[in-house]
């Protein structure tokens, strides 16, 4: 984001993660929280990028209806919100 094309916390937890490889049972703690929303996004989206098809409809389904909003900052700088279907 910004100038300088700086990447957010969140993408560099998420490169974090990617590193790391946590057991599958740690992001789906994540998953099941239902206090924090960014940590919920941080367990789907790792779940996305390295699980199976099959494993992905399996621990991704019971969240499609999660309706929570999110705040997500664009290129430019600006905020918008997003939902987190």
């Amino acid at each position: 984001y910004g100038g300088m094309a700086q990447p957010s916390d969140f993408l560099c937890l998420l490169q974090k993660m990617l590193l790391v490889k946590p057991d599958m049972e740690i992001v789906r703690a994540f998953i099941e929280n239902k206090d924090y929303r960014y940590l919920r996004l941080l367990g789907c989206l790792y779940i996305r990028l390295t699980a199976k098809p099959k494993d992905i409809f399996e621990y991704l389904e019971p969240w499609l209806l999660d309706y929570r909003k999110l705040v997500y900052k664009n290129s430019e700088g600006a905020f918008e919100v997003i939902h987190m279907d």
